[in-house]
């Protein structure tokens, strides 16, 4: 059985901070982490239909994001100051062993919920409808910046709504 799209949104959401801190630690630069997120996150939607499990998540995923971020490096022609690939391949291995449980995804899904929908609309449009960032702001017609600023204030927000359900729960 394979992912729906909504399962897909709601684990990618659910560890969007793994991935994001897994990115930083490729290219320690928030900026650029952030948007290989972006980029990888659009790969992962497009393709992550073939998962068959939320298990196989988390490795596929830090693995189209270690791509994305060594050639987002490359673009920017910086010396990959990333760590060394071996160290990475251990970092992968370390973070393989946990899986999202059920009660992660059940929490991010009941945290999208309580957005405001303003927020929740801006969260289907980005991963859903797969709009990038630059054609947010024009269909919204407000500047990237703005609609940068405004998604991660959202994913702040559900980071925090997340880690207290399932502290909660723990």
């Amino acid at each position: 059985m394979e992912m729906d799209s909504d399962r897909l949104v709601r684990v990618l959401l659910a560890q969007r901070g793994m991935l994001l801190a897994y990115i930083m630690s490729i290219v320690r630069d928030i900026h650029l982490a952030e948007d290989v997120f972006q980029d990888a996150s659009l790969i992962i939607l497009k393709k992550g239909a073939v998962l068959k499990s939320e298990a196989e998540f988390g490795p596929w995923a830090r693995g189209v994001a270690r791509l994305e971020a060594l050639s987002a490096l490359r673009k920017k022609s910086a010396s990959p100051r990333c760590l060394e690939p071996e160290l990475l391949d251990l970092l992968d291995h370390e973070w393989n062993k946990e899986n999202p449980s059920e009660s992660a995804t059940l929490a991010v899904r009941r945290c999208i919920e309580q957005l405001p929908e303003k927020a929740r609309r801006l969260i289907e449009l980005r991963y859903v409808a797969e709009l990038s960032g630059v054609a947010l702001a024009e269909r919204l017609n407000q500047p990237p910046n703005t609609i940068y600023v405004t998604l991660s204030r959202i994913y702040r927000v559900l980071s925090k709504c997340v880690l207290e359900r399932l502290a909660l729960e723990g």
